[in-house]
């Protein structure tokens, strides 16, 4: 595959991606002990959002595959190259007000999470090796311009940037997180019966646009939260061992961010906090150890 600098599980697709099959979907689901806190307590750490948390146990997630597959060191930016999906109802200019406007507004944009080299068991285990991790990948979605709703308009519509980004590829994983949604019970509203919510109702016969796809919901139901993921991935790409073996990885990562949440030492600011103030993550970090030295 052309998406990326280092293949997923070093295997290339000759003649485009398999279409999605039944025989490439994996689904797995995370419990409310983890999924409650995880959606809450964990993306307030940093003041950051449900995205920048499942993101950075993604990226970290398959930097824990190109580990395991013996790749460590052919990258030493640690980066991960990921299509996200958006939904299109953002807050990027005045007087917008889409409360009565039924639907998403389908968005993708790529985005580059380097995280560099950090410590994979430490981060399994929680430690702040998940906190830096965090705090990076919630300034590099920062820096993406009106939450990437502007990317399909120079991809597709502009013929200046277009053939340039053409020729850059796509990236080899697509991600996407639809939200939480009702399951029964007193639930304002619910799925009409003989219409359950589905993470992926991609047409038969179409080529996938990824190598891997993740597909996330959370649902609210009588138990309390949980996280549905639906792991699809074309068969002339990837082995499904590897995809398992990524999906169960990021499943790990995502309860090392609950456990680091737990940490009295978790969180704190990042410069887009504090951009007025034009400083660096590591001016803050040494004004946070000063500061908490002095207390």
């Amino acid at each position: 595959l052309r998406e990326a600098p280092h293949p997923l599980a070093g295997v290339r697709a000759v003649g485009g991606l398999d279409p999605e099959s039944p025989e490439n979907t994996l689904t797995l689901t995370l419990g409310p002990d983890v999924t409650g806190p995880l959606l809450t307590t964990a993306p307030g750490l940093v003041n950051g959002t449900v995205n920048d948390v499942l993101l950075t146990a993604l990226a970290l997630a398959v930097l824990g595959r190109r580990d395991a597959d013996g790749e460590d060191g052919a990258d030493e930016e640690g980066a991960v190259l990921v299509d996200v999906e958006g939904h299109g109802r953002e807050d990027v200019a005045d007087g917008t007000d889409l409360s009565r406007t039924v639907g998403w507004f389908t968005t993708v944009f790529p985005v580059r999470l380097a995280l560099g080299r950090p410590d994979l068991d430490e981060a399994r285990a929680g430690g702040p090796a998940v906190g830096a991790a965090l705090r990076l990948v919630k300034e590099e979605l920062r820096a993406v311009p009106d939450k990437g709703i502007g990317f399909g308009l120079l991809r597709h519509l502009n013929s200046r940037t277009g053939p340039d980004l053409a020729a850059r590829g796509i990236p080899q994983i697509g991600f996407n997180y639809l939200g939480r949604f009702p399951m029964g019970g007193d639930a304002p509203w619910d799925a009409a019966p003989g219409h359950a919510f589905a993470l992926d109702d991609a047409d038969e016969g179409l080529p996938m646009a990824h190598a891997v796809e993740v597909n996330a919901a959370a649902h609210e139901g009588p138990d309390g939260l949980t996280l549905s993921a639906t792991w699809t991935w074309a068969g002339n790409a990837l082995p499904g061992t590897w995809v398992h073996d990524l999906a169960r990885e990021w499943f790990t990562m995502l309860r090392a961010v609950v456990t680091h949440a737990a940490r009295p030492d978790a969180g704190g600011l990042t410069p887009s906090d504090v951009s007025l103030a034009q400083v660096s993550q590591a001016d803050l970090d040494t004004f946070e150890s000063q500061l908490g030295a002095l207390l």
